[in-house]
């Protein structure tokens, strides 16, 4: 009876082969992984230091609603949204360093904005 199939040697060749071919498939996948993970957290590190150096400053608000607001820090700061009590007002305004910006948002209690980088600053509670 002559036997038919694949030598010892061969297979266990075969499976070297298979275990190296999967194991650099998850060291590709897990090198991807890790790359992606670390842009990530680099952005958001820039990011939450772009937050740390927004400084607005209110100077004025009176009852009229007129709202005067400088930026006091280093970088430009670009308001999306300000917050008047509960209202909501969307702007697309850039504050660049020592500069003041002066617009009517109406008279009101609280005021906070939200810039660009996601940051919300309060510059008067109730």
């Amino acid at each position: 009876m002559k036997r038919r199939g694949i030598s010892t040697q061969l297979s266990m060749i075969m499976a070297a082969l298979i275990v190296l071919s999967l194991g650099f498939l998850s060291y590709s996948y897990l090198t991807q992984q890790s790359k992606t993970v670390v842009q990530a957290h680099r952005e958001q590190v820039e990011r939450r230091e772009a937050q740390l150096l927004e400084k607005l400053t209110l100077i004025y608000w009176g009852r009229s609603g007129e709202c005067i607001v400088a930026n006091d820090g280093r970088l430009p700061i670009k308001i999306v949204k300000i917050y008047v009590d509960t209202k909501i007002i969307s702007k697309d305004v850039t504050i660049n360093p020592g500069q003041k910006w002066t617009w009517n948002i109406g008279p009101g209690s609280s005021l906070m904005v939200e810039t660009d980088s996601g940051n919300l600053i309060k510059l008067r509670e109730a």
